[in-house]
Order: structure tokens, then C-alpha cells, then sequence
């Protein structure tokens, strides 16, 4: 009748990190989704219930267009866009809550500042193309670096996000 234990993390990799069994941590790298399931328990008599993941990551999707040919002459292709966010997530298995805005609560730490290469060398066109996917930290505002073939400049670009009904998301 001992009650056993279980906590979910994805991807389900060595990737995961831990020093003392009580806390661990993974780096974001962009591509990999992040999931973490809080601990559930059960024994003989009151079985174990069904985990429910969170997904950890905001998943960006850059899109660009050029103004005109000449735009697409001056800029060549897009040499890279890169994103400034935390780049590791800790994940504190004592807590059972995943809710950024329960900080003393909250099981979820990011950590970490660095930049994730979201894509390189994608063409530019008139219309409007997807050009990058990235999977990141939450957070309100991100800051995109962007540089073209052509031109040796890289671009400073922050976007704030908003709802669907365009309203600035404040959390």
C-alpha cells in the first residue's frame, strides 16, 4: 500500500540535468518543445491518475516580406534571424503548479540570456512568407536580430505581441 510517484518530462532525453533529484533544468534550444507533467501518486487501492503536461515554450513564427524588388536587391536573402531570450528552463519537482504568475508557487524557472538562431539563409519576396520557427521563453516582448546576405548590418527589431483582437498582452 506505498504510495508511488511520478513526474513527466519531455523530450524524454538524457538532455535533463539535476543535482540533487529535486530540481531539474534543460536548455532551450530552440527546436525542442519543453513539457513538464507535476507529480502525481497512487498505490494499490487508489490507483494513479492521468498526467497532464504543460507546455513550457512559446512557439514564434517569424514571417517577412519585402517592400519591393529593390528591398529584396539591397538586403539579399536573410542571413540569419536570431532571438534574444533565457535560454534554460529549472523546473522545481516539489511544486505542483506551472503558472508564471504564482511566482512563490510556481514549479517553472527560466534562466539564462543568450540568443537562439531561429533561421538562416531564407530568401525574401514580396509576399508574405514564413521564414523562421523558434521555440522560447514566454515573455510579453521578444527583440529579433536580423541581418541580410547583402547587407553587413544586423537589424535590431523588439516586437511586442499582441491578442488577436490587438490588444498588447501584458502577461
Amino acid at each position: 500500500n506505498s504510495n508511488v510517484y511520478c513526474v513527466g518530462l519531455y523530450p524524454n532525453s538524457l538532455n535533463w540535468t539535476t543535482d540533487d533529484g529535486t530540481e531539474v533544468s534543460h536548455v532551450i534550444s530552440g527546436t525542442d518543445d519543453i513539457m513538464f507533467s507535476p507529480e502525481i501518486y497512487g498505490n494499490r487501492r487508489n490507483q494513479i491518475g492521468q498526467q497532464r503536461y504543460h507546455h513550457l515554450l512559446t512557439w514564434l513564427k517569424v514571417c517577412a516580406w519585402a517592400e519591393n524588388e529593390q528591398a529584396i536587391n539591397d538586403w539579399g536573402e536573410i542571413e540569419y534571424i536570431k532571438v534574444l531570450t533565457k535560454t534554460g528552463v529549472k523546473i522545481d519537482l516539489s511544486k505542483t503548479k506551472v503558472d508564471l504568475d504564482d511566482a512563490e508557487n510556481n514549479a517553472v524557472i527560466y534562466f539564462g540570456e543568450g540568443e537562439i538562431v531561429s533561421t538562416q539563409n531564407k530568401p525574401l519576396y514580396t509576399t508574405l512568407q514564413q521564414v523562421g520557427s523558434i521555440f522560447c521563453a514566454p515573455d510579453t516582448e521578444y527583440t529579433l536580430l536580423v541581418k541580410g546576405t547583402r547587407d553587413n548590418t544586423e537589424k535590431e527589431l523588439p516586437i511586442k505581441l499582441n491578442t488577436l483582437a490587438d490588444e498588447t498582452i501584458t502577461n
